[in-house]
């Protein structure tokens, strides 16, 4: 009774254990849950594998749980509310690596390696892992083909025998073309006979190139021999028959504006059907332009000229400016119009002055000449000449019984005059200043006798009026005395 007593103890207590360590080991074999398998083609095949959790959750869902003694939060992962033990074991517990999954050929041996936490497996979840390494052989990854890109090239010429163009078309959009660059070496300058290189390169790799399109590049490179160039139609831009024309059917040139600050245009109105309505012509310089400058003009072909065959001869010539409005630098340049008006302004103004002077009157007045000033910088705000018409004036004074006889010098100032091409001129005749004397200026001398407006010599009048702007003006004479 007293044994029978004892054994029933001993058995209680490895109950008693038992339930403190779990219920039991169970074991876990891993290589049945994982698949590999190869596909692609044959040196550029990928590796695919998958574990089957879900087969997995269905043989040890009610299999694996963490003990009773053990808590999920010394664990490193300790998953959701949702997750079983069984999850939680296989996270902890078991990881795996692969020692190749890309640019597979068959007969490649590929290893994978369990990387299991044997010990923490059977401490918590009472787990024995199966981690016995698996090898796959590779098999069945279909044979790579070969692509030819020059079958679906076409290489053209276009231009003229020592002018042409060469490019590289693609007759058939195969999705190759996608990732394919195409360069053709030289491309211009061609003539017939020449070679030349078209080179094909991607920015794939070959294995990478072949796991997208199946195939890989059979050639790289060609040499095509140019041909079917044109023979070149030489045109004369300059030809005399229809360059610088004054009118009509035609290139011209005109010029706007005044010398110095002209500005030339080129305007070509050859009828369209002659191929030189096309060219293209530019001049330089363009502007700031006065009588006798140098301007060169260059022709041009334009759009699809040179394709079509045509080449220019001469491309540059020069043109003398000429027959341009200007603005008037000398005194010779005064027309006969423009010095016409000017003295009958000058006769009206000392007429009108001593009309009505009882005391004064002029015994004559005769035209000396012209200053005429041009600026040696030309800049914005400032005349473009001055015109100094210098006059004398002989005034009989009589003041009481006393009487005299003086001369003054005097001027008329007029600015901007202008020298047209036509070989007429225009001076704005009523916008002029003249000598003040008096409340509004010193211009002016006097005797015993009274106050006369002008100058008493011609030098004073010139050093005065005309030699103080030499600094910055360039003057032209044709005054005498």
């Amino acid at each position: 009774m007293k044994s029978a007593k004892h054994l029933l103890m001993v058995v209680m207590f490895t109950f008693a254990v038992l339930g403190l360590m779990g219920c039991g080991t169970t074991k876990v074999s891993l290589n049945k849950y994982m698949k590999l398998e190869a596909s692609g083609y044959d040196s550029a095949g990928i590796l695919t594998y998958n574990f089957d959790y879900t087969s997995y959750k269905a043989d040890y869902e009610k299999k694996i749980s963490l003990k009773k003694n053990k808590k999920k939060e010394n664990l490193v992962i300790r998953g959701t509310a949702g997750d079983s033990d069984a999850e939680l074991m296989l996270w902890n517990c078991v990881d795996y690596r692969i020692d190749k999954t890309m640019d597979l050929k068959n007969g490649d041996k590929i290893t994978l390696t369990w990387d299991c936490d044997e010990e923490t497996a059977k401490e918590y979840f009472g787990c024995a892992l199966e981690c016995k390494p698996i090898t796959y052989t590779v098999s069945g990854l279909e044979e790579i083909g070969k692509f030819n890109p020059f079958d679906y090239l076409e290489v053209a010429f276009s231009g003229v025998d020592g002018n042409g163009t060469a490019y590289a078309d693609v007759a058939n959009k195969r999705s190759e073309f996608s990732v394919l660059n195409i360069n053709v070496d030289p491309y211009y300058g061609l003539s017939n006979g020449d070679q030349v290189t078209v080179r094909v390169s991607t920015y794939y790799s070959d294995a990478d190139f072949a796991r997208t399109y199946g195939s890989v590049l059979a050639y790289k490179e060609k040499t095509f021999t140019v041909s079917g160039l044109k023979e070149p139609v030489e045109l004369n831009a300059f030809e005399d028959a229809i360059f610088n024309v004054p009118s009509g059917a035609g290139v011209t040139i005109s010029y706007s504006g005044f010398a110095p600050d002209a500005e030339v245009s080129i305007t070509n109105n050859i009828p369209a059907e002659d191929p030189r309505s096309r060219i293209q012509y530019s001049a330089n310089p363009s502007k700031g332009l006065k009588q006798g400058d140098t301007v060169e003009i260059t022709a041009s072909l334009t759009g699809s000229m040179v394709e079509e065959g045509y080449t220019l001869g001469n491309t540059t010539t020069t043109v003398t400016v000429e027959n341009v409005d200007q603005y008037i630098t000398s005194a010779a340049q005064i027309t006969a119009n423009m010095d016409a008006q000017i003295r009958s302004q000058i006769d009206d103004i000392v007429e009108a002055k001593y009309a009505a002077d009882a005391d004064a009157e002029s015994t004559g007045h005769a035209m000396l000449g012209y200053y005429v000033l041009t600026p040696k910088q030309h800049s914005y705000g400032v005349a473009e000449n001055q015109v100094w018409a210098i006059y004398k004036v002989n005034i009989h004074h009589v003041n009481g019984d006393a009487s005299e006889d003086v001369t003054a010098y005097r001027y008329l100032k007029f600015t901007n005059a202008v020298l047209y091409a036509d070989g007429t001129g225009y001076i704005d005749i009523m916008n002029y200043t003249q000598p003040e004397y008096g409340w509004w200026g010193n211009e002016g001398f006097s005797t015993e006798l009274g106050d006369y407006l002008g100058y008493t010599s011609l030098d004073i009048l010139y050093n005065q009026c005309i030699a103080c702007q030499k600094a910055e003006w360039t003057i032209d004479s044709s005054v005498q005395e």
